[in-house]
């Protein structure tokens, strides 16, 4: 079987409904691409496209060598300092919600939301994002076309510049420096 292209990958991404995250997912061992949705009320000044079938828009979208571990392990996981989603979350959310951080690490510290703030972000996330996910045999093959068509606002890779993408860099660069 030939591998996925960009566009099966992008057709399995918007053409499977969102899955709620609380109970988990049943997320499949394999490598793939996977693509986060919030309602538009969550978030509100981001812009994102529409999910096909209304109620939610795209926030961000990932790659991993096996789905599961990348978004049970590190997203859905107190695991601020190996998600790019997390960060980016936790720097747009941290002031409203009060979270703290602290840093980790010894070679190279990084900053990481602090135990209890960890649990505060999974909660949020389960309470407020939904997930879809398409396996690829190479999934680094095809992401950047991917991200590239849907432009999710927290992919700053291929974000136009805009406010939107400047918020999220900032919110990025006040997360990395609020550790004491």
């Amino acid at each position: 079987m030939p591998a996925p292209t960009s566009a099966d990958v992008l057709a399995g991404l918007t053409g499977t409904s969102p899955r709620i995250l609380d109970p988990s997912p049943d997320v499949p061992a394999e490598p793939g691409l996977y693509a986060w949705w919030a309602a538009r009320d969550v978030l509100p000044a981001m812009p994102g496209p529409d999910y096909p079938t209304g109620g939610v828009r795209l926030l961000y979208v990932g790659k991993a060598t096996r789905l599961r571990d990348r978004i049970l392990r590190n997203h859905l996981a107190p695991a601020t300092a190996q998600s790019t989603l997390r960060r980016s979350l936790a720097g747009l959310l941290m002031d409203e919600a009060g979270w703290s951080t602290r840093r980790v690490g010894r070679q190279r510290p990084k900053v990481a939301l602090t135990a209890s703030s960890e649990r505060e972000l999974t909660t949020w996330m389960r309470r407020h994002l939904s997930l879809t996910w398409s396996i690829a045999v190479d999934p680094a093959s095809v992401e950047d076309a991917v991200v590239a068509r849907l432009l999710p606002p927290l992919n700053l890779n291929f974000t136009p510049d805009s406010c939107h993408r400047r918020a999220v860099a900032g919110a990025r660069d006040r997360f990395k420096l609020s550790a004491p």
